[in-house]
């Protein structure tokens, strides 16, 4: 067994060499069948006004709620380097742009692009309306996406599976973030892990994109 960085620990079955057959599976999943939405949003990329944040580029295609979107986004990268510098590494090598995306629920993580396509709004709980909740649970989550992409860097792909025991460790990189900014109940604790269903998720998207 090997362990890494930040306690992430991986078996030798884990970790198979990049061969052709990790190529055959990786290249048409990530890079084929998503080829309009990676074209789409690289095109919205560059063409975007974008501030860098540690780093990082930070983009939204709304002018006026860019400049909240900066803050918030910069103040959740601050708190990961402040209190997390290993994970914060970690966010610094597989995130490269942060996009503002009306209608995402959460936060996707595009792998070809290493970018993260987010929704301030959903971060945003009836349980925890205040801003400084919202922009630890969206640091939590940006690391979840980072050690995603970490494991495919190291040639773990998520599949049918393993997808259980990937996701898994993904959220259990967030909850161990959010328990030492001292918080002993997290949104990533197995028992209160929520995944919203298809129907749920569309009517949400449906809402959001209406409000905007």
């Amino acid at each position: 067994m090997l362990v890494g960085k930040a306690g992430l620990a991986y078996t030798d079955n884990d970790m198979p060499k990049r061969g052709l057959c990790y190529y055959a599976v990786i290249l048409p999943r990530h890079y084929l069948l998503g080829l309009p939405g990676v074209l789409g949003q690289a095109v919205v990329c560059h063409f975007t006004p974008f501030e860098l944040r540690r780093g990082i580029r930070i983009v939204d295609p709304i002018e006026r709620t860019r400049a909240h979107f900066v803050s918030v986004v910069g103040m959740a990268l601050d708190l990961i380097a402040q209190f997390d510098p290993i994970r914060f590494s970690r966010v610094q090598s597989e995130i490269q742009t942060i996009m503002s995306v009306p209608g995402t629920p959460g936060c996707d993580y595009q792998r070809p692009l290493r970018l993260c396509s987010t929704n301030l709004q959903s971060f945003y709980d009836r349980d925890y309306p205040d801003s400084e909740f919202a922009i630890k649970l969206l640091a939590s989550t940006l690391i979840r996406d980072a050690t995603s992409g970490h494991l495919s860097s190291r040639g773990i792909r998520r599949s049918k599976r393993n997808a259980r025991r990937f996701d898994a460790l993904c959220c259990r990189e967030a909850q161990r973030f959010m328990r030492r900014l001292g918080m002993t109940i997290t949104p990533w604790d197995p028992e209160r892990l929520y995944h919203m269903g298809r129907w749920e998720a569309l009517r949400w998207i449906w809402e959001d994109l209406r409000t905007l």
